[in-house]
């Protein structure tokens, strides 16, 4: 009986440890995005942003607004953790760098809307795969 028990109790922790690793794992679906950038009270601009594995590319139509080279990212429940990997010059405002962490959510028409609120400035990305 406590052998039975054991077991139960065994795969019932391996299952939990399974679903985090699977929540820690979660993606942005492979591919190219596009989409718009904005900050309280500034322009919107467009962006587009490759995801690939954990890892992301991109660039705006704005020279460093936001500021968009390369590095990775994870998910966790609902926030997205960017590490920018480029070296940037002092001559612009870093925190249009996107890096740091971030709200996420998929919305049913296909939008992945990732938004920053620091202070009283909120910045957003709304971004759709592009089909190929």
């Amino acid at each position: 009986m406590r052998l039975i028990a054991c077991i139960l109790a065994l795969a019932t922790l391996l299952s939990a440890c399974k679903k985090e690793n699977e929540e820690n794992d979660a993606r942005i679906p492979n591919g190219v995005y596009a989409g718009t950038f904005s900050r309280t009270g500034m322009a919107t601009v467009h962006v587009n942003i490759e995801f690939e594995a954990n890892t992301f590319e991109g660039q705006s139509d704005t020279d460093k607004y936001p500021a968009i080279c390369h590095g990775t990212y994870n998910i966790s429940d609902n926030r997205v953790i960017f590490t920018d990997l480029c070296t940037w010059t002092a001559d612009f405002d870093w925190s249009l760098i996107l890096n740091g962490t971030y709200d996420i959510s998929f919305r049913e028409d296909g939008v992945i809307r990732i938004r920053r609120t620091t202070g009283t400035l909120t910045d957003e990305y709304l971004l759709q795969k592009l089909q190929r």
